[in-house]
């Protein structure tokens, strides 16, 4: 019987996966985006952030983000950020209240108020409605400092607040996002 070296690498990669948390996030919060390429289009006055994280130990966090502008006045999201994201929590990660039996010798527990730093990259894109000459539709590759803090509540969820902030470095035109959020997190 000859194994499939794909699978086995998946399988190995995986297995650690299956005995840690994933933490699932959804945040709203005032901001404003704007995209521009022959001319300039904003957005706002609201950002929404959504993420799956996995704990890779007590401190690092990485995970997928997905972040995009919010306009009710005509109702748009025509702004959009995609991509891997890593957080270092500089006093622990917040963990439930519940799952103390489950504890591992090499874990840290902190329940408090959890601080962050980090970062993301990926990619960006904007369907901006065009001008009636000029394009202000733009896309590339993005960076985004983040910082922000999470709140362990009860059970498995907590809240959380982030500052969000991303700029194209890479692609056709000029996209940014900038704005304070908060939100709800729930552990897995």
């Amino acid at each position: 019987m000859q194994l499939n070296r794909g699978m086995v690498f998946l399988f190995v990669t995986l297995l650690p996966l299956a005995s840690q948390a994933l933490r699932v996030s959804a945040v709203l919060g005032f901001g404003s985006s704007t995209s521009s390429r022959d001319s300039s289009y904003n957005e706002g006055p609201f950002l929404q952030a959504y993420a799956v994280e996995y704990d890779y130990d007590s401190r690092n966090v990485v995970g997928v983000e997905h972040v995009r502008s919010l306009s009710l006045s005509p109702m748009s999201t025509a702004m959009s950020y995609t991509g891997l994201a890593y957080k270092y929590y500089l006093n622990g990660i917040p963990s439930p209240y519940n799952d103390l039996g489950g504890m591992k010798a090499n874990t840290v527990e902190y329940r408090d108020w959890s601080v962050y730093t980090g970062g993301s990259f990926g990619f960006a894109q904007s369907n901006a409605p065009q001008d009636i000459d000029k394009s202000r539709a733009a896309a590339g590759i993005y960076i985004a400092p983040k910082g922000g803090v999470d709140f362990p509540m009860s059970g498995n969820w907590g809240v959380r607040s982030e500052l969000i902030f991303q700029m194209l470095v890479v692609g056709s035109g000029s996209m940014s996002s900038m704005g304070l959020a908060g939100g709800v997190y729930v552990l897995f």
